[in-house]
């Protein structure tokens, strides 16, 4: 829950430095123009400003005692005393969860570097070195999480983790490349009604949240009117379609061997659309809204594997 926690801490952080700190008028005599909740101006004129010492002194003063404080929940969590020599290890790292936790190196890397970036570009750095550091600080962050668990007896330094991690790194600068890319989403959610197997095994009561994975569910989310250029009539472009992963019955001690994959299929909201849709983005953040728009919100969907049921509102 600390991981969480931190993360909104940074998402609140970046929401509050957007709404306020930006001075717009600076830009009064400028064109400019919303990309994906970012202001752009065809000038450049936001590259070229200096960088804010306080703004600086401020984040790389908060950075080091947050990452801190993660590594020493992961250290408690995870590698307290669990020392070995190091090794790789993909065969067992791969069927982990039934893979699910490949969905949570992407998404996590994905919102992280969505964090840096801003962090980056609200300290004055231009939109080039704020995608480069904030890609870079992410991936080293991850692989030095990776090298941990290379020292450990029960894991070791996976590659599968590491090629999530930075593809997740990458996903949102890819989107910006392409721009109908931006009809797809990766997003997740908790489900903490859904009773989980996992839990109710004595050994697994005081692990992490984060490992309860059948609670976890990760989504793949189409946007239908993007996608078919609003060639389908009465769908609305702020409806979704999202396909769902997630898992029943783990165990967690027998190396992914345990275990069924749950598929959903169902419905999404992409909030961006809903909210320009309503005319309200000048009342709500447009960086509180990115942000809301990497989370499914609860919706109607159908699980289709192992066995069918229906939900009127599935977390």
């Amino acid at each position: 829950m600390f991981k969480i926690n931190l993360l909104l801490f940074f998402v609140v952080l970046n929401t509050f430095v957007y709404g306020v700190e930006m001075n717009f008028n600076k830009y009064a005599n400028t064109n400019v123009f919303y990309l994906n909740g970012k202001i752009m101006n065809v000038n450049n004129a936001l590259d070229t400003n200096k960088i804010n010492k306080k703004r600086l002194i401020l984040v790389a003063s908060c950075l080091p005692i947050s990452i801190g404080g993660v590594f020493y929940y992961f250290n408690n969590s995870w590698w307290h005393n669990k020392k070995g020599k190091f090794h790789f290890d993909d065969k067992y790292e791969f069927s982990y969860a039934l893979s699910l936790d490949k969905g949570g190196h992407f998404w996590s890397s994905m919102v992280s570097t969505m964090v840096f970036y801003d962090l980056f570009r609200w300290v004055g750095f231009t939109e080039d070195k704020s995608a480069l550091y904030s890609m870079g600080f992410v991936v080293l962050l991850s692989g030095i999480v990776e090298v941990k668990d290379g020292f450990s007896p029960y894991w070791g330094f996976s590659f599968s983790d590491m090629i999530a991690n930075v593809a997740g790194t990458g996903f949102t600068f890819v989107k910006e490349k392409y721009p109908y890319l931006n009809n797809i989403d990766i997003k997740w959610s908790y489900d903490p009604f859904k009773k989980s197997y996992f839990k109710s095994i004595m050994w697994n009561k005081n692990k992490s949240f984060m490992d309860d994975y059948e609670r976890h569910n990760y989504w793949i989310s189409f946007n239908v009117a993007g996608i078919t250029n609003n060639k389908i009539k009465y769908v609305p472009d702020w409806l979704n379609i999202g396909v769902g992963f997630s898992a029943q019955h783990l165990t967690g001690i027998d190396h992914g061997k345990s275990g069924k994959l749950e598929i959903f299929l169902g419905f999404d909201i992409n909030p961006k659309k809903l909210f320009d849709k309503f005319e309200m983005k000048n009342k709500i953040s447009k960086k509180t809204i990115d942000y809301l728009n990497c989370y499914h919100l609860p919706a109607p969907a159908c699980r289709l594997t192992p066995e069918y049921n229906y939900y009127i509102m599935k977390f």
